[in-house]
């Protein structure tokens, strides 16, 4: 659908969707605008955050791969497993060249 064709959603027609119309339009939606992530502003504290996280020499880094692969293959219940320890410590993923965009 084009936004010429798009009839308008109305909280009530969320309302009335089962939950796995929901997730689809989410999903949907998601993607659509995972196409372009140059359109999506990163806020300014956003930024003064990660700056601040970057300069903390005690940080604890490891690469998105990483984190990812722990996450996906650790028990997040265990509190001694390295997904859990990216979760709970506040590890810092160590940011793409492009991250300031």
């Amino acid at each position: 659908m084009t936004s010429n064709t798009m009839s308008k959603i109305t909280q009530a027609d969320i309302d009335a969707m089962p939950i796995d119309t929901k997730l689809a339009l989410v999903e949907a939606i998601w993607d659509s605008i995972a196409t372009s992530p140059e359109a999506v502003p990163v806020p300014q504290w956003h930024k003064d955050i990660l700056d601040r996280r970057l300069a903390d020499e005690n940080a604890e880094t490891d690469s998105w791969e990483n984190v990812k692969n722990d996450l996906a293959n650790n028990d997040l219940n265990n509190p001694q497993g390295s997904g859990a320890r990216h979760l709970f410590r506040n590890t810092l993923v160590q940011p793409t060249a492009d991250w300031r965009r």
